[in-house]
């Protein structure tokens, strides 16, 4: 009997490893669950970075990454889960991830197959499926496609010794060349797949520098997929793309494929017994014909009568809202909507939706209405996008029923994901990726565009400090958000200064001493906003001005910094932005107060 360790990174539903490895324990195999590094998010990154692995976000203003780029793996942790597969002595590792970590995962697999020269190494998931080259420097077989039928057909050629090249679905090297094997169809009928294995024997995982012997994925909701397949084909989307592995051989698969309505309600049965208190259905989105989804609520407020998330399908909620009086009848709690551009231009032409913006608004207004909390996603940082295109996004996100502090408004930075038409698109005219601080301003701005009127949006867009600067629109946000039902207050910050609340904001959170930089018309307008704090010493690039003093205080040159005690600077100064490049330059540790 065959051991086989089914191993995945940042990935604690995996769902698709999780109903392999109960399909080959049915089948009298014996397998093991790795999860390597849980799923982490941090909301306390202070600057954005250019190239993130995983996905960079602002959520409610708040920036936020996670995954390998807040919590990468540590060489210790290699050598603990190198140890650990030693423990186990499998014949195979199946290895499944997604497209994000591609290279990293190449020098992950190299560790372990260094180690294990004699073990089996099959890759799969989407990194793998759609760019097999990499992985194949390091791995015996990628799996295409779907694993389950390629999965329990290399475990019995294993067993057997029978030769695995001629099965379907996978892609090898041979003398230099990557030979590619037919697909086979999708499989129709998912009832017969086992439903996933969850905190059960068998199941590991590894982060903090430690070996836990339990599974990663708490008890607080239950993963299901009631289908497969995505009915949309966003053009920056893998999901939607999944077909095009199946084109050309007569085989392409419906774009969506469910389970019969009492094999979904027997699973969340089960779970219920188990404990699990919320419900969060996986798909893209949970439809099917009208009749379906009627027995499938109805049974599920019958039965289960647990709250639960879903992605619906916009298109199908406008044509039949009944099914959204059914899903709400039933327990829906929360729901979220991928507008990803509020142009209707750019979202038709550039991500190939054929939704429109008052179609979204309409269908946000009828979640509303019955009290779904909502996730609205947008994305932002498309080299192709416009100033206008972000300024229609921002209006129409402006006029979203969203209810802060219980809705979360969801800017992602795009990532150009491989084999989607967008990231060829964007090959063929060689344009390069917007920086993370352009992005991070233009994300922001959707917040800003919540809270204030049109001329006070143009007004700090256009701003040259605000965009090389665009930390401080947090700034901004603290004395907007929360004031929508406070009128004459949110009137009172609209109207006023928006530098001023800066500059009152953040030094509020500097030291008691700092430093001025600037002793001519804008330091006498600006110097009353520092009394509050002692004024160490004026600096100022006139070397003629050294030594003397102004208002009882002494001025400095720059070269003052070096030492100073204070590491806060005011800038007071009509040459602001040169004085902010000059001080980020030669002192990047010094804190900057507009």
């Amino acid at each position: 009997m065959s051991k086989i360790v089914f191993l995945t990174v940042y990935d604690d539903f995996a769902l698709g490893i999780r109903i392999m490895s109960r399909l080959l324990d049915d089948n009298g195999h014996h397998t093991s669950l790795v999860f390597f590094k849980q799923e982490s998010y941090d909301d306390l990154i202070k600057e954005p970075i250019d190239k993130p692995i995983n996905y960079q976000i602002v959520v409610n203003g708040r920036l936020r990454r996670g995954l390998y780029d807040v919590n990468p793996w540590t060489p210790f942790e290699v050598e603990l889960l190198l140890q650990h597969l030693s423990k186990i002595q499998p014949d195979i590792i199946a290895f499944s991830s997604r497209s994000f970590l591609n290279h990293r995962n190449s020098e992950l697999l190299q560790s372990i197959k260094s180690r294990f020269k004699d073990v089996l190494v099959i890759a799969g998931g989407y990194g793998p499926s759609y760019n097999p080259e990499i992985y194949l420097d390091v791995c015996d077989y990628v799996v295409v496609g779907e694993g389950e039928a390629p999965m329990l057909e290399l475990v019995y050629a294993f067993e057997q010794g029978i030769e695995m090249k001629g099965i379907s679905n996978i892609v090898y090297r041979e003398n230099g060349s990557i030979i590619r094997n037919s697909v086979r169809a999708m499989e129709v009928n998912l009832d017969q797949y086992p439903i996933p294995k969850m905190h059960e024997k068998n199941i590991f995982y590894i982060d903090n520098n430690r070996v836990y012997e339990e599974d990663p994925h708490k008890k607080s909701y239950y993963p299901v997929l009631a289908g497969r397949g995505c009915v949309g084909a966003c053009s920056y989307c893998s999901a939607g793309q999944w077909k095009n592995l199946y084109l050309g051989t007569g085989k392409t698969p419906p774009p969506r494929r469910s389970r019969s309505v009492e094999n979904v309600i027997s699973e969340l049965l089960k779970a219920k017994d188990t404990g699990y208190q919320f419900i969060n259905f996986c798909d893209s989105f949970l439809t099917g014909s009208k009749r379906y989804l009627a027995e499938l609520f109805k049974r599920y407020k019958e039965e289960i009568s647990l709250p639960f998330f879903a992605h619906f399908y916009t298109k199908q909620i406008l044509t039949n809202p009944e099914i959204l009086g059914w899903a709400c009848e039933a327990g829906l709690y929360s729901t979220a909507i991928g507008i990803q551009s509020g142009s209707d231009v750019f979202s038709r032409n550039i991500y190939e939706r054929d939704i429109t913006s008052e179609q979204i608004l309409t269908v946000a207004e009828m979640f509303h209405k019955r009290g779904i909390k909502m996730d609205y996603h947008f994305i932002c940082g498309n080299p192709l996008e416009t100033e206008e295109d972000l300024i229609e996004s921002c209006d129409m996100a402006a006029h979203l029923p969203l209810d802060w502090g219980k809705d979360n408004l969801v800017i992602f930075q795009l990532q150009s994901l491989p084999q989607t038409p967008l990231t060829e698109r964007l090959k063929t005219k060689n344009l390069p990726m917007v920086s993370g601080n352009d992005w991070y301003f233009s994300a922001m701005l959707y917040f800003v565009r919540l809270f204030v009127d049109k001329p006070t949006f143009e007004d700090i867009r256009s701003s040259r400090f605000f965009k090389k600067n665009p930390h401080y629109l947090e700034v901004l946000l603290k004395e907007f958000s929360g004031q929508k039902e406070h009128k004459a207050e949110a009137d009172a910050v609209i109207e006023a200064n928006y530098e001023t609340i800066v500059c009152n904001r953040m030094l509020d959170l500097v030291e008691d001493k700092i430093l001025i930089w600037g002793t001519g018309g804008a330091y006498q307008d600006n110097k009353h906003l520092a009394y509050v704090k002692e004024i160490e010493a004026l600096i100022d690039n006139d070397s003629e001005k050294w030594g003397q003093r102004l208002d009882g205080i002494r001025i400095a040159g720059p070269d003052y910094l070096k030492d100073s005690e204070s590491k806060s600077v005011f800038i007071c100064s009509h040459f602001r932005d040169e004085i902010s490049n000059q001080i980020q330059t030669c002192y990047p540790d010094i804190t900057i107060i507009p």
